[in-house]
């Protein structure tokens, strides 16, 4: 999901110098989105984005029947940009967007799950994403969908008893993704289940994604008591990408035990200085959203030499484009 915005702010500084009001061929930038050249690519995504509910349908169509991942890649982040600006969609589309989530290509389910998540507090689009994580039969995608329903509702702890269900999935991979989620909206029953997944000897690489899965969760979690044995998985290349993974975990689980937003800031100020943390910082402080969190991206930005500054200004950038648009 923090990729998704990052993508999104990407369309956003684009849309901005776009006039809304343009005339746009519907078909035309259809096809260039599908087999143009990169910046042919790039260009109709924007256009399509600035082109309301002709150009919604246009990437549903590209989403849910071509066949190349890449085509239904680019059209589901500009789907999720056009939704996300328009605020809502009309029945017709969200029910278009319904039949999506439940297709039975995965790829296209989950991008059109993450398209759907952008309705936050529209009841109906809950519901889509609750029905569409309980069909589906691929593991990563039911997971995928699980983490696009807990971000629509925001924090909404009566999703709680939803979510936890799934820690009986039939798949660890959902459970231990089930467990972060939960983690997410302040339950941490999913602790004892990470904990006894990151025990495991890293022995082959279905242990190895299954443990980076559980780092993630410790992470949204915050659990203290699962620090020890993350800097154990931090400290050993024996675990493959759940390393990497455990030590983010490490920083979330810090963050989260620091009382006061002036001692968060400061802990993501000392992170930006660190090239392999840079990332994490910066997503954090766009999350915080305080015009204190924008000022510390401001001062990283201007920081020369900061491991930090060019994602700082990459992301006040991203800011400053979502602002217009919605003026």
């Amino acid at each position: 999901m923090k990729r998704l915005a990052s993508g999104l702010s990407a369309i956003a500084c684009l849309v901005c110098g776009i006039s809304q009001a343009a005339s746009v061929d519907i078909h035309k930038e259809k096809e260039l989105l599908i087999k143009g050249y990169p910046n042919e690519q790039r260009a109709a995504m924007v256009k399509l984005v600035g082109a309301g509910k002709e150009g919604t349908i246009a990437l549903c169509d590209v989403l849910e029947a071509e066949r190349d991942a890449g085509a239904k890649s680019r059209a589901a982040t500009a789907l999720q940009e056009n939704i996300k600006r328009r605020g809502a969609v009309d029945d017709e589309t969200l029910g278009r967007l319904e039949r999506m989530t439940q297709n039975p290509d995965g790829q296209a389910a989950g991008l059109s799950a993450m398209a759907v998540m952008q309705l936050r507090g529209n009841v109906r689009a809950r519901s889509i994403l609750r029905r569409a994580a309980q069909k589906q039969e691929s593991d990563q995608i039911r997971a995928q969908i699980l983490g696009a329903l807990v971000a629509n509702v925001d924090g909404d702890k009566s999703e709680v008893p939803f979510v936890a269900g799934f820690l009986k999935d039939k798949s660890e991979y959902v459970q231990v993704s089930a467990a972060g989620y939960l983690g997410a909206l302040g339950d941490k029953r999913g602790t004892a289940l990470c904990k006894a997944i990151l025990e495991r000897r890293p022995s082959d690489d279905a242990t190895r994604m299954l443990q980076m899965r559980a780092a993630i969760a410790a992470g949204r979690i915050g659990d203290s008591k699962l620090i020890p044995l993350l800097q154990k998985i931090a400290a050993s290349n024996d675990y493959g990408l759940a390393q990497w993974q455990a030590r983010t975990a490490i920083r979330e689980i810090e963050l989260k035990g620091l009382a006061l937003e002036a001692e968060r800031l400061e802990y993501l100020k000392r992170a930006l200085a660190a090239k392999d943390s840079v990332r994490w910082a910066v997503q954090q402080l766009v999350a915080i959203g305080t015009p204190a969190a924008y000022g510390a991206l401001s001062w990283a930005a201007k920081e020369k030499g900061l491991a930090g500054a060019e994602e700082a200004n990459q992301a006040l950038a991203g800011i400053e484009a979502d602002e217009r648009a919605r003026q």
